[in-house]
């Protein structure tokens, strides 16, 4: 029996990562010229575990750069905590420095934006977010052209959940520009920002085709009973969509463990099955009769 339930936890374990994959997300990349920002709107997209890897060119024996958060009121250059250093040391040979964000750091860089600066013998060519990125199914909420206020209507936005995806397509421009997007309704029709945009008219860097808002529960309880808006500023909007987590669906045995120990896991209709010695056991280790 002990032997059963160390397999068991061994399936389960591996189950968690399934649908799951590490993906890199280039967030700049160019020719240093006077420092990095990364803005407040994409900063609250990053989740705990998420690692930020900043790519430096340093001498042989080695050389630091700058790394700080600041935003209103005071603009004062705050260390990152779970970093604990403004100017981290990267050593000779080594391309790129990471760093694990941890939830005090999220909650440290709301409303903020992250700067990085080169040293005087470093430069910094591309920062990046590196996640696990579960399988997502994409839904067309709209698409065409527009010439007024696309709405998403409250029975729409009623649908959403914490960590859904609102994602906004503009048409291609070397360019970058803003677009309108906001919440609004009963009871005085006020235009509001979403919480973890913090921005009516969010930015789009030129050669960008999309805008990106991972819902947080506090925007989720904002938009309680209310419409969303976007229009075009600099940037034409040509499509909104919402990718939420594929659930799965599918039947079947996960052939990478299968047989492990006699054992096999099934999926079958999003759910996870193990199967041991001729009985079904659910993630709990109970028997499905």
């Amino acid at each position: 029996m002990k032997k059963f339930y160390s397999l068991f936890m061994a399936l389960c374990l591996s189950a968690l990562m399934l649908n799951a994959k590490t993906v890199e997300t280039t967030l700049w990349e160019g020719e240093y010229t006077n420092g990095v920002e990364i803005n407040s709107a994409t900063i609250a997209t990053f989740k705990a575990g998420d690692i930020l890897r900043v790519y430096v060119t340093v001498p042989e024996n080695g050389a630091n750069f700058k790394i700080v958060y600041k935003g209103a009121p005071d603009w004062s250059e705050t260390t990152i905590p779970s970093i604990n250093d403004q100017w981290p040391w990267v050593n000779g040979g080594e391309t790129y420095k990471e760093f694990a964000l941890t939830e005090e750091d999220l909650t440290a860089f709301a409303g903020k934006n992250i700067y990085v600066y080169k040293g005087e013998y470093s430069t910094i060519s591309k920062v990046s977010l590196i996640s696990e990125e579960k399988d997502m199914k994409e839904t067309t909420l709209w698409e065409g052209e527009s010439t007024g206020d696309i709405e998403l209507n409250a029975a729409t936005v009623a649908t959403f959940k914490a960590n859904d995806i609102l994602r906004v397509y503009v048409a291609a421009s070397a360019e970058g520009g803003n677009f309108k997007l906001v919440y609004k309704g009963e009871p005085d029709w006020k235009e509001k920002a979403i919480p973890s945009v913090n921005s009516s008219w969010p930015w789009i860097n030129g050669g960008e085709d999309r805008f990106e808002v991972t819902f947080t529960a506090a925007d989720i309880a904002a938009l309680a009973s209310m419409n969303i808006y976007l229009a075009n500023g600099g940037r034409s909007i040509v499509k909104v969509s919402l990718l939420t987590e594929d659930q799965g669906g599918s039947t079947g045995i996960d052939n990478t463990s299968a047989n492990f120990g006699g054992s096999q896991k099934i999926l079958r209709d999003g759910q996870l099955y193990i199967l041991y010695n001729g009985t079904k056991y659910n993630v709990h280790g109970q028997v499905i009769k």
